[in-house]
């Protein structure tokens, strides 16, 4: 038997989520993306941050792309430092640089292009403002931004 299950503020407190992406490699990054800024329009989670693993401008510039595409520019995005994979990839710099007849961005992003905070950075922010086992981290692709999380000293 089937049964139903509603969801109603006072018994659902939205996820708390930081994306961890390779965006670049393949569409699957940008279509997770989508789907997250999705599920935070529904109330089913709040997306803190998004850190990228690619080590080239057009990844998080992509990132960047999507979520002011959302209405979410706000949120922040922490680029890899010294990162494996450096391959601009197939679609991130096409769509970042695609202008609108008029010559504007088709796809505006928030922040210049290199304007982003070194992604381990960002994760501590992120994790020492929140309480403890309260964000799950969500990770596409390469680990190297955890892996550099997890080798920095304590606070």
């Amino acid at each position: 038997m089937k049964q139903d299950v509603t969801f109603t503020s006072s018994s659902h407190k939205p996820a708390q989520l930081i994306l961890d992406t390779d965006m670049g490699n393949d569409i699957d990054d940008a279509l997770a993306l989508a789907m997250i800024h999705n599920l935070q329009a529904r109330g089913e989670c709040q997306l803190l941050g998004v850190t990228v693993s690619k080590d080239n401008l057009y990844a998080p510039a992509m990132v960047d792309a999507i979520n002011t595409f959302y209405g979410n520019g706000e949120v922040p995005i922490g680029m890899v430092q010294n990162g494996a994979t450096p391959v601009v990839g197939q679609f991130n710099r096409v769509i970042v640089e695609r202008k609108t007849p008029d010559g504007h961005a088709q796809f505006p992003t928030t922040h210049p292009l290199g304007g982003y905070m070194p992604a381990v950075i960002l994760l501590r922010r992120l994790l020492a403002h929140a309480h403890d086992h309260s964000v799950t981290l969500v990770l596409i692709g390469f680990c190297t931004n955890l892996y550099q999380l997890l080798r920095t000293p304590p606070d």
